[in-house]
């Protein structure tokens, strides 16, 4: 659904969660679409939380 985002830098880190980069290392994204994202990882069952620069994600 958002071609333009990518998932940040560090996410070969992670193996239980994720980051979106919202603007870090990209064009800010407009605050609705966040929402929206945060909204749809909850509804998978995962938590979520949009932070400065990126939304995190997680299970657990």
């Amino acid at each position: 659904d958002y071609p333009e985002l990518n998932f940040t830098l560090e996410q070969s880190y992670g193996l239980c969660e994720f980051a979106i980069d919202i603007c870090q290392n990209c064009d800010p994204v407009a605050a609705p679409i966040i929402e929206e994202i945060v909204s749809k990882i909850k509804q998978l069952g995962a938590n979520a939380t949009a932070r400065t620069i990126q939304i995190n994600s997680w299970y657990g």
